[in-house]
Formats: C-alpha cells, structure tokens, sequence
C-alpha cells in the first residue's frame, strides 16, 4: 500500500468516526474531531478538546448526574474499533490487542 492510500484510507476512516459522532454535540462533530498524516505509514486521529471541552463528557461519562446511561459512552473508541475491524477484513490484515 502506497502512503497515498493509506493516507486516504485513514482520512475516510475520519469521516466515518465523524458521522458516528453525536450530532447534537456542536464542534464535536466537525470541528474537534480530525485526523492527518504524519509520516510514512503513520497517521493521527484526534480529538481536540480546546475546541469540545466537553468531549471527556460525551465519551467517558457513563452515566449522566440523573442516573441515565450515556447512549455516548466510549462512542468514539467503538467507532474506531468497528472500523478498523472493517478495513482490516477488506485489506486482509488481522488487528490484534495487547
């Protein structure tokens, strides 16, 4: 894979972590969350909380102060795992955990 796919495959995995972003969260959605390459095969997705401060919130609250489950919870990490469970099956690749 040439760092050019690879640069794309991952900018399209943005997108995907993006439209399962809550929609109703403002910047969260659009703004705060990106990704860009950094290297050769390397690439970061982020999330900025200088622009959503609230994002600890949104993902890592497991609960809100009522007692009601956060629908959010963990919301960007299931994201991420869904789809680089995908894209491992389409490029014939295995992730493994540690």
């Amino acid at each position: 894979m040439t760092d050019e796919q690879f640069t794309a495959l991952m900018t399209s995995l943005v997108a995907k972590i993006r439209d399962d972003t809550p929609v109703d969260t403002g910047n969260l959605r659009g703004n705060a969350t990106s990704g860009r390459p950094i290297g050769g095969g390397a690439f970061v997705i982020s999330v900025s909380v200088r622009i959503a401060p609230y994002f600890p919130a949104v993902n890592y609250r497991k609960t809100f102060e009522n007692g009601n489950p956060n629908p959010n919870y963990h919301y960007f990490e299931d994201s991420l795992e869904r789809h680089l469970e995908t894209i491992a099956q389409q490029i014939g690749g295995v992730i493994e955990y540690e």
